[in-house]
């Protein structure tokens, strides 16, 4: 895998031009110049033009984020964040063999196509048919057990989960004319990923 431009995940393919640069800027040089802050501090993220935010455990015993810039081709992505283990992230960083990307914790804002007259359905419905239309960003195509429904912040959202190189869990909510996807890659469990993830999904406030 192209460390410098690809990182493949959730069933997403995001092309991240300079991705590279920008975690060596972000992550492993500020790492190696004692300046990152040690202490697991809970980071506020705040996207007033997308009326979202959330929170996560930032620092070196924590997690490592990523703002990547989005692909210039893509029409619907209008924001990512990237979450990973900095000590995983950093070793996948540094290495000079072919390692796979480290299970991520993700955040992904879109734009969801404003509601035709002719459509009668429900948010949930129409949500749901906006999941089923793009597997590319959902990965519902590999959805295993059932879609259920729960709230965050107030906001109906769809909860599942998908089988892969990770097992994934997924809440994909609409807000203010977008799509959110909020997942988590793990490997098992214990996974730290999936405690890290709960507090994310209930930090996420809406505007």
């Amino acid at each position: 895998m192209d460390k410098k431009y690809i990182f493949i995940g959730l069933g997403l393919i995001i092309l991240l031009v300079g991705s590279a640069f920008i975690a060596n800027e972000q992550i492993v040089q500020p790492i190696r110049d004692n300046k990152m802050v040690e202490d697991v501090v809970g980071a506020p993220i705040v996207a007033q033009e997308y009326d979202f935010g959330f929170k996560y455990p930032s620092g070196v015993d924590g997690y490592a984020m990523i703002e990547p810039p989005v692909a210039t081709s893509s029409v619907s992505l209008k924001k990512a964040y990237l979450m990973f283990e900095y000590d995983q992230y950093v070793e996948y960083q540094n290495s000079t063999e072919t390692l796979q990307t480290p299970p991520t914790v993700s955040v992904f804002i879109f734009d969801l196509p404003e509601k035709a007259e002719t459509e009668t359905g429900s948010r949930s419905e129409r949500l749901m048919q906006w999941v089923n239309e793009n597997p590319q960003y959902t990965s519902f195509n590999r959805m295993v057990g059932e879609v259920s429904e729960v709230e965050i912040d107030g906001v109906p959202a769809l909860k599942y989960s998908t089988e892969g190189i990770y097992t994934q869990d997924f809440h994909i909510l609409s807000y203010s004319g977008n799509a959110y996807i909020l997942a988590v890659q793990y490997e098992g469990a214990d996974d730290p990923n999936l405690a890290m993830y709960e507090n994310l999904v209930n930090s996420v406030t809406f505007y």
